[in-house]
């Protein structure tokens, strides 16, 4: 999942914009604010992260940048498929796309 932390100076869409070049190569078009949600952090259980989501729009097909070695589209048998997602992902993204009718 493409993402990361805003340097200092960045507003959320500069953020999202570097971090999906450098993820995923490919160009924002588009944002629309999702949700937020805060959860201990998958390793540091003592460390809470707060996530933003965003449906975008991007330009060009998604490959593996500089810090992504592989691309998955995942639907909501990721489990049975015998792929791990982060807890928040798990616990909160998931569950509301499907919820929304995004994801089956």
């Amino acid at each position: 999942m493409p993402g990361g932390r805003i340097k200092e100076g960045e507003t959320p869409e500069q953020a999202l914009k570097r971090e999906l070049k450098e993820e995923l190569n490919v160009d924002l078009v588009s944002m629309e604010f999702f949700k937020s949600w805060q959860a201990p952090h998958f390793r540091d259980k003592d460390k809470i992260v707060k996530m933003d989501t965003y449906f975008v729009k991007v330009q060009g097909n998604p490959k593996p940048g500089r810090e992504i070695n592989e691309i998955k589209w995942i639907d909501s048998k990721y489990k049975e498929k015998g792929i791990q997602v982060a807890s928040i992902n798990e616990d909160f993204l998931i569950p509301q796309l499907k919820a929304k009718g995004l994801i089956d």
